[in-house]
């Protein structure tokens, strides 16, 4: 990882024994996967100003995961693993580029290699 990189996610406790016991406030879900939820977070003053967005999503809530934020780029990434004969229309509406079946996600790097010139 590096100290540009951010991952927002839910967060998970578990007992000694490993076992789920319960999630972690906030709790972020398909209708607040938005600035909404964002912007109470510490990471959200070192992205508020980032121009340039990568959203990786799996199904309808997620194409807007953006929204609310001021941004001049966005890439967004679909993973579509189930119903595809039914969904891929829709994806190919919403997402840039779709990655089928749980593929590898070695595009994603070649992607970023490629933006980041490395």
């Amino acid at each position: 990882m590096y100290n540009n990189i951010h991952i927002i996610s839910n967060t998970l406790k578990f007992d000694k024994n490993g076992f789920f016991v319960k999630v972690i406030e906030p709790i972020i879900h398909s209708m607040n996967k938005n600035e909404t939820i964002i912007k109470d977070l510490k990471v959200f003053k070192k992205i508020k100003n980032r121009k340039n967005v990568i959203l990786l999503g799996d199904g309808l809530g997620d194409i807007n995961m953006a929204d609310g934020f001021d941004y001049n780029k966005i890439i967004k990434i679909g993973f579509l693993n189930d119903n595809i004969d039914k969904k891929i229309g829709f994806f190919k509406e919403n997402y840039d580029i779709i990655i089928l079946n749980d593929s590898l996600t070695e595009c994603i790097n070649i992607l970023l290699k490629k933006i980041l010139k490395v």
